[in-house]
């Protein structure tokens, strides 16, 4: 006998509430094949029930955690010998 290894699923208002964004926000990451995620609606046609791992939320969440970006450089304006002094 295969053991099946248990996996939970979320679905798009907990994934909002543990995000602190509207489900709307969730279903349009979705949608958009940023997050990944499965119909489980009975009718293919009818209205998206979407179901999503815990093992695909981390990866969405790594991907769009934020890195850090390194300061940019200050430039310091290059003073030139042929300017030309109005006021001296």
């Amino acid at each position: 006998m295969i053991a099946r290894q248990k996996t939970y699923e979320h679905s798009p208002p907990d994934v909002a509430k543990r995000l602190r964004v509207s489900p709307s926000k969730v279903i349009a990451w979705l949608e958009s094949g940023e997050l990944v995620g499965r119909n489980v609606a009975e009718k293919p046609d009818g209205r998206p029930r979407y179901r999503i791992a815990e093992s695909d939320l981390a990866d969405f969440l790594e991907r769009r955690s934020a890195s850090i970006v390194p300061a940019p450089s200050r430039h310091r304006r290059k003073k030139a010998g042929d300017t030309i002094e109005f006021f001296g």
